[in-house]
């Protein structure tokens, strides 16, 4: 418990306005100029998109707010967090979530002759096995709870994706 609430604490009071987050770089928090975006999170393809830009400051307050009192809940009333976590669990169990369907834009262009060399590892997983041992020297987690925390990062992401509700409904 303690490490969710260093994490809850650090998405809390993270100045997000002024960070780019890349999951995949070596680091994966990096100072930005203030701009139009909120949030700047960087696509993990490395086309310069920012795949937070539907959240602007409103929805960004509203996410602290949530977290604020989920951090709250958590520290006042550990039994009561965990109670309605679990009933969020059950409520998302038996959904099927799925992404958006890309169009058909045509037949696809051939593939190279020569391979191209390997990709760095990806996915959520992966990117918040990164973020939880940024976060957690931040936090001022022992070192010891971050090296668990990256083992059990599935498990993270899970917990942390369906508390916060990062999935859409199919």
């Amino acid at each position: 418990a303690a490490l969710l609430q260093a994490l809850l604490w650090w998405l809390a009071t993270c100045p997000f306005e002024v960070l780019l987050i890349d999951p995949l770089a070596p680091r994966p928090f990096s100072a930005r100029q203030p701009a139009e975006a909120a949030m700047w999170l960087a696509s993990p393809l490395g086309d310069g998109r920012n795949l937070a830009g539907r959240v602007d400051a409103e929805e960004l307050a509203k996410l602290r707010a949530a977290l604020r009192e989920g951090l709250t809940t958590l520290t006042n009333s550990p039994s009561m967090f965990w109670r309605e976590a679990e009933d969020r669990w059950y409520e998302y169990r038996d959904r099927v979530y799925r992404s958006q369907p890309v169009p058909y834009l045509g037949p696809l262009p051939p593939l190279p002759t020569k391979a191209p060399p390997p990709l760095p590892p990806r996915g959520l997983g992966v990117a918040m096995a990164g973020f939880v041992a940024a976060a957690a020297p931040v936090a001022g987690a022992a070192a010891g709870v971050a090296s668990a925390a990256v083992a059990g990062s599935d498990d993270m992401e899970t917990i942390f994706g369906r508390f916060c509700g990062f999935w859409y409904d199919a």
